[in-house]
């Protein structure tokens, strides 16, 4: 299958998409862990972030801890790559 059909049917977004949600949920989970020593640190819900890329656009579920605490480390929320606020949206 050629790259160009592949971003056309959108699988390379829904890709990006499952791996980006997978990477931050095992960022949260590394991050509650090393937060039990500190005390009552648990997940409280989520927040959707809007993701653009250049194969598309998608919702994000971003876990969130009870001491809002957590950084994702995968990419930076509200801002690009290149440092730019931008509100709500994770850029790659």
């Amino acid at each position: 299958m050629q790259v160009n059909r592949c971003l056309e049917r959108g699988l390379f977004t829904q890709f990006l998409k499952d791996l980006t949600q997978v990477a931050l949920q095992g960022e949260m989970d590394q991050h509650l862990q090393d937060s039990l020593e500190q005390g009552n640190n648990r997940c409280y819900g989520i927040n959707s972030k809007r993701v653009k890329t250049a194969s598309g656009a998608f919702d994000l579920e971003v876990p969130r801890d009870r001491n809002s605490s957590f950084e994702p480390q995968l990419g930076s929320v509200n801002s690009s790559m290149k440092g730019k606020k931008r509100s709500g949206n994770i850029s790659f």
